[in-house]
């Protein structure tokens, strides 16, 4: 049975009963800061802030920023969400 998940890991590439729709969580957060240094929205040196949450897809997301903030040579300020308290 084919399975299409609600999440975007990168680590659920590795199971071949699941297929993603879309592109992975770090590969989105390397495009974004991509076209963000292309069309000049930061500029080289900048400092990158991420906030993300305490998951997976929140610590992709952090590793994967390093990529292109590091040949960017920018700075990076990381913090990470408190947890979802029950209303």
């Amino acid at each position: 049975m084919l399975t299409i998940p609600a999440s975007n890991a990168a680590s659920l590439l590795a199971n071949k009963q699941i297929m993603l729709v879309g592109t992975t969580y770090d590969y989105e957060t390397i495009n974004t800061i991509d076209y963000a240094l292309a069309n000049n929205l930061i500029h080289k040196g900048d400092k990158i802030g991420h906030i993300y949450p305490q998951n997976e897809g929140g610590s992709m997301h952090c590793r994967a920023a390093n990529t292109p903030r590091r040949r960017a040579g920018s700075r990076s300020s990381r913090r990470r969400s408190s947890p979802p308290t029950p209303t």
